[in-house]
């Protein structure tokens, strides 16, 4: 494998763990798209802060 500075590396064995694409509604939720409380995408930065937090909970 060739880095983009131009780094070679070699190995008897590579694993490409690039992710997956952002997660879509199935179509049964596509009603609800544009619904304040759906969070269609929670990996999202700040999807989450709208969830109040629980008393006791950090």
């Amino acid at each position: 494998m060739t880095t983009d500075g131009g780094l070679q590396l070699k190995a008897d064995l590579l694993v490409l763990a690039i992710s997956h694409p952002p997660p879509s509604l199935p179509a049964q939720a596509e009603a609800w798209r544009h619904h304040p409380a759906l969070i269609a995408n929670p990996w999202q930065p700040g999807a989450l802060d709208a969830i109040p937090r629980t008393p006791g909970w950090r």
